[in-house]
């Protein structure tokens, strides 16, 4: 039997390479040549493998220099009025900024009512 790695591979190139120019089956070749069927299968399927592929370096070619132009930003949406908003568990609402106290007051009576 075989010893290192490259005779293994040696001795398992030689069977497949004879059973393929043969015309027995898999399993008629290993019981005439006291193989084990299950090795000899792996065998097959491995040396059958076109072996991966090296990796190719694809040129990428250069790209143009970015240029960068200067812009102005102009807001001309209207001011909104600001809001905040008041949640009391799943409840919540949103109370303008400008509320006087006691309108707010009331609100968030409200609002605690409704819990």
């Amino acid at each position: 039997m075989p010893r290192s790695h490259a005779d293994t591979t040696r001795h398992w190139q030689h069977h497949v390479q004879r059973w393929r120019d043969g015309s027995l089956s898999k399993r008629d070749y290993c019981r005439e040549h006291a193989l084990v069927w299950s090795s000899f299968d792996r065998w097959t399927r491995r040396l059958s493998t076109p072996p991966p592929l090296a990796p190719v370096a694809i040129p990428v070619p250069p790209r143009p220099p970015v240029t960068l132009i200067p812009v102005q930003l102009h807001d001309d949406t209207p001011p909104v009025s600001g809001c905040v908003v008041v949640r009391a568990g799943p409840l919540e609402i949103s109370l303008p900024v400008a509320l006087d106290a006691d309108q707010a007051r009331t609100w968030l009576g409200a609002l605690a009512a409704l819990r």
